[in-house]
């Protein structure tokens, strides 16, 4: 059910999206579920000092990758044209969503097993949607509600798969 509310947000993606776009994507999502097994494997103590220190070795790759892509010069200008904005979306994404949300998302992994959380990422577009809409007052059409009506409706689904299995069993043998 789920795939085919992400289906329904493909289907409406048109000319916004391109195949190296695609592929970024696929390969972001293969990215985070090797992380996630990575962690899983190492069974940290503190899952937000595995942040920490993952960020800090990847810092020194991402910044020649950034020097190599974009430029020197681009670097220096956009240096020095950061706004206020810029440094708090910044502090947003490395506290907030980088250690607090990652940490979290780790003491689950480690507390629970992975069929239990990994599920939940399912509401990554749904909260996209609505936090688009909410904030940046995008418009909300009804493909996007239908589409994350899809997506929760196969995340409670999922979760609830034994017990509404052995309710319809118990359905079809006459038990109630």
């Amino acid at each position: 059910m789920s795939f085919i509310g992400i289906g329904i947000v493909a289907f409406h993606m048109g000319d916004k999206s391109s195949l190296v776009g695609l592929v970024l994507t696929i390969l972001a999502a293969l990215s985070w579920s090797a992380g996630n097994m990575f962690s899983k494997k190492v069974d940290a103590e503190s899952p937000l000092s595995l942040v920490v220190w993952g960020n800090l070795v990847a810092f020194p790759f991402m910044a020649l990758l950034s020097f190599f892509i974009e430029g020197p010069e681009r670097i220096v200008s956009s240096l020095q044209h950061i706004s206020l904005p810029v440094v708090l979306a910044i502090l947003y994404i490395v506290y907030l969503s980088t250690h607090v949300g990652y940490g979290i998302w780790g003491s689950l992994l480690n507390s629970y097993a992975t069929a239990a959380v990994v599920p939940f990422t399912l509401l990554i577009p749904v909260v996209g949607f609505l936090s688009a809409a909410v904030v940046l007052n995008e418009p909300l059409p009804f493909w996007k509600i239908l589409a994350s009506l899809f997506v929760m409706a196969g995340l409670v689904f999922n979760l609830l798969e034994k017990y509404i299995l052995s309710a319809f069993k118990r359905l079809r043998s006459g038990n109630r």
